[in-house]
């Protein structure tokens, strides 16, 4: 837990270090999704004719200290005002009881209410999860909505966020859970020019039965120019069965 404790020292003392009075030339940095930089994701949307790409990938340090890294990489297509579509093809590595397993992730995207101002927003995301690999897993659906609400006018003021999702495995073995839930909340605000901070709790119940995930999250996006995101987080795990730690770092795209 000290190692954990360090390591998010690191990353929020950097981005201290780093926040000045400049104000913020666009609001690229103001963006959240999943793991860029870290788990809260907005209630934002894509424009139709756009599209984005993202790569991620995350390291665990699991309570057995077992390892397990991942690559997570999105395309999403804005496919017409408030709709988009994505496509997720996530893989595992690593001697923890996960690696060497993976799943393809389909997602659509609606965003019910876009924020602007002091209005909040609002999206729902149903997908599903479709794994390959060994370990005979189920295929899983889900319903996620998003809530996003800005703290003022400005295109970069800050933001609070939630996430809430059902889950569904279609054919769960005796010891996993059937239906379970996801919630995460966070807070992300500028710091610097084209820099912002992220912050998040996230409670995720294991598939299986009496475990779950907490984690403590910290993350940094900065924008190179309106395009390109660079996005670093880390997280520390508390409870009895969650990961010691985590590390992601990604790259977002749009065009």
């Amino acid at each position: 837990m000290r190692r954990t404790g360090a390591v998010l020292t690191v990353v929020l003392g950097g981005v201290l270090l780093a926040a000045g009075s400049a104000r913020a030339e666009g609001d690229a940095h103001m963006g959240l999704s999943r793991g860029l930089p870290i788990t809260i994701d907005d209630a934002d949307k894509i424009e139709a004719g756009k599209a984005e790409v993202k790569f991620r990938s995350n390291y665990e340090r699991q309570r057995d200290n077992t390892h397990l890294f991942t690559l997570d990489p999105e395309v999403e297509v804005g496919v017409r005002p408030g709709l988009s579509l994505g496509m997720t093809p996530r893989y595992s590595m690593g001697n923890a009881k996960q690696g060497g397993r993976g799943a393809v992730e389909f997602e659509i995207e609606y965003n019910v209410l876009e924020f602007s101002g002091m209005r909040p927003g609002i999206t729902i995301v149903p997908q599903v999860s479709v794994p390959f690999g060994p370990g005979g897993e189920s295929v899983q659906s889900e319903v996620e909505l998003r809530f996003t609400q800005p703290l003022g006018q400005s295109k970069t003021a800050p933001r609070l966020h939630l996430n809430v999702a059902w889950r569904h495995l279609h054919d769960a073995d005796r010891d996993e859970r059937r239906n379970r839930y996801f919630a995460v909340a966070g807070v992300n605000f500028a710091v610097a020019q084209n820099t912002a901070l992220a912050l998040d709790v996230v409670r995720e119940p294991s598939r299986e039965r009496g475990k779950a995930d907490n984690f403590v999250e910290a993350g940094v996006r900065h924008a190179l120019g309106e395009k390109t995101v660079l996005a670093a987080g880390a997280g520390a795990g508390f409870g009895p069965d969650s990961p010691r730690f985590r590390l992601l770092v990604g790259v977002q795209r749009s065009f």
